[in-house]
């Protein structure tokens, strides 16, 4: 009997209580932001990592996109060329994400290329990130709900604008730290998918199923 005590005793001492180390991991988990696989319609998909803090409303999506396809495509996830000339943003930096609510509770981060706005004295010119077959795209963004602090946030999710690339909707392309970055035409909303991932659940702390 004493000597199974003994072993106790130095088998704690070495590697800490087993109930604690389990408490340990369940914490771990908990601080871990939610994962999710977002399939695309140009035969792509994008492994997204979410975390949300309700406490300072900010989201954090880092995301990992690989082309499956045999045709290169156009990622919609860079400022734009207003953003970057004014010099808020630099060439290939990843968007803020336009905020939206699609119903009570429900807030939207979208990067997509957007419709031209009619009159508008300087307009808007979306940069689109071009992935090669096979290979993959990272990304990854910070944002606040600026404007909605008034509102609650039951649910949230992440959409992403993509098109299989060609040059008749694509010119003037420039390199950057990020890889080779497009101008789109004004057509490329009418052509482009808006991809989603599925909703994450605030009060769960992870997506919906």
């Amino acid at each position: 009997m004493m000597k199974r005590l003994i072993l106790h005793a130095a088998i704690f001492l070495a590697f800490g209580s087993p109930v604690a180390a389990r408490t340990d991991a369940n914490v771990a988990a908990l601080d871990a932001p939610a994962r999710t696989v977002m399939r695309l319609q140009d035969c792509g998909v994008v492994e997204v990592d979410l975390d949300f803090d309700p406490s300072i409303s900010v989201v954090e999506v880092s995301y990992r996109l690989i082309n499956m396809d045999s045709r290169a495509i156009a990622v919609f996830d860079r400022a734009d060329l207003n953003m970057v000339v004014q010099g808020r943003q630099g060439l290939g930096d990843v968007a803020v994400p336009h905020q939206t609510f699609t119903n009570p509770g429900d807030l939207e981060f979208i990067h997509k290329s957007h419709e031209a706005i009619p009159d508008l004295e300087t307009p808007t010119v979306d940069m689109a990130v071009v992935v090669a077959p096979g290979d993959v795209l990272k990304g990854k963004f910070r944002d606040g709900r600026w404007g909605f602090e008034n509102r609650p946030i039951l649910r949230l999710r992440w959409c992403l604008g993509t098109m299989v690339f060609d040059e008749l909707t694509f010119y003037s392309p420039v390199q950057s730290d990020q890889g080779q970055i497009w101008h789109a035409r004004i057509s490329a909303p009418e052509t482009q998918h808006i991809s989603c991932t599925a909703w994450y659940d605030v009060a769960r702390r992870d997506f919906e199923p």
